[in-house]
């Protein structure tokens, strides 16, 4: 579980922002995903990607509508949910894909006031069996609060 936090790039350092002031982003991740993420039904743990968090926080999620790759990279659909309280078309949306290489993909963009979006994360000649795990999350723009990550089935 170490090593998947380290993967994320820094990602997660500031993901977890309502943790203990005594807990560090490590800490938080830990104990947020030691409990739910790991599957243990094997002779060896395997990390349940579905489950793992890389993000935890209060700020209204976007809803995964479609996860495709293409010659371009992974294109992820989502509804925007701008009209929900404490949602702002400045918040922005961070997606990012982990491939079974340990490569880290990442792309942002401003969630936008429409009432659905899309991202682009950039690899070109992606094929879905080359993709360990996909998330998205929400950052409002100040980047002090975050919404919890959205694990994407890409297909």
């Amino acid at each position: 579980m170490a090593n998947a936090y380290l993967s994320f790039g820094g990602i997660t350092d500031s993901t977890f922002p309502d943790r203990l002031l005594t807990q560090s982003a490590f800490n938080a991740f830990m104990a947020t995903n030691l409990p739910e993420a790991i599957d243990k039904s094997g002779p060896v743990p395997v990390i349940d990607y579905s489950k793992l968090l890389v993000s935890k926080g209060t700020l209204p999620h976007v809803t995964v509508t479609t996860a495709v790759t293409g010659a371009t990279g992974i294109t992820v659909g989502y509804k925007t949910n701008v009209l929900v309280a404490n949602v702002s078309a400045s918040d922005q949306v961070t997606a990012f894909a982990k491939t079974k290489s340990g490569e880290l993909i990442i792309a942002r963009k401003a969630r936008g006031g429409e009432a659905t979006g899309s991202i682009l994360i950039p690899y070109t000649g992606i094929d879905a069996s080359q993709v360990e795990c996909c998330y998205l999350l929400v950052t409002n723009a100040d980047g002090k609060n975050v919404s919890t990550s959205t694990f994407v089935q890409v297909s």
